[in-house]
């Protein structure tokens, strides 16, 4: 399991939200290579996050 806290990352000038990449890459860290067969991603609940953006993020192609 990864807890993502932020989906957001600290940039040269300033902080801007996650690509779909940069999430992906995080989230493909779930599960244990060649062990699990899924893994789980929690994004603490916050209200500078909408759900449609974070499914948004979620679903897109990396």
């Amino acid at each position: 399991t990864v807890v993502v806290e932020r989906l957001t990352k600290i940039r040269a000038h300033g902080r801007s939200g996650l690509t779909s990449g940069e999430y992906a890459q995080m989230t493909g860290r779930a599960g244990r290579r060649g062990l699990d067969v899924l893994g789980h991603a929690v994004v603490p609940w916050s209200a500078q996050v909408s759900l449609p953006a974070l499914v948004e993020l979620a679903t897109s192609p990396a």
